[in-house]
């Protein structure tokens, strides 16, 4: 077993943007789109398991999003950061999930999904998921293209460990 270190599975900037929407870090300019850089806290989203803000690290001015902040996530951990209302894609050309993280997690066993659903949250599906260790921000992106048939999109990002070596 390796000694605990300081974690912090941050989430910071998601914003999703349509094919015509000039986006930039964090920006989206025109027609539509929707941003989330964590400034105005959490209440858009539902939180379980230790989720939090934190201001340790971000690329927003101040904020970003954590599974554990401040501290360690334990052997076993299971918690989400959940949006609370989804967003309509049907309408949409190419729509895209943007999200910039940072990670510190026992790779191979310890990781943070992010997810969508579109229906309700019954079922989920795997957007991405990120192990091991990042500690520079990184911006990600992701097609939505495939779910633009669904009901209102909801997005979960999860941390799941093991029941070994907590970081």
């Amino acid at each position: 077993m390796q000694p605990e270190a300081q974690t912090e599975a941050a989430m910071n900037r998601i914003w999703w943007a349509a094919a015509g929407v000039a986006t930039g870090i964090g920006l989206i300019q025109p027609a539509w789109g929707w941003e989330e850089s964590f400034e105005s806290g959490l209440g858009g989203w539902t939180t379980n398991g230790l989720w939090g803000l934190t201001t340790a690290a971000s690329v927003s001015p101040s904020h970003s999003a954590a599974d554990s902040p401040g501290g360690y996530y334990t052997n076993g951990a299971e918690s989400a950061l959940t949006l609370n209302a989804g967003i309509d894609l049907a309408s949409l050309v190419r729509p895209a999930l943007r999200f910039e993280t940072r990670h510190f997690l026992e790779a191979g066993f310890d990781f943070m999904s992010v997810e969508g659903s579109t229906n309700a949250g019954t079922t989920w599906f795997n957007l991405e998921t990120l192990t091991g260790t990042r500690p520079d921000w990184r911006r990600h992106q992701v097609s939505l293209a495939a779910r633009t048939g669904g009901g209102p999109l909801l997005l979960r990002c999860r941390l799941t460990a093991d029941a070994s070596v907590a970081m």
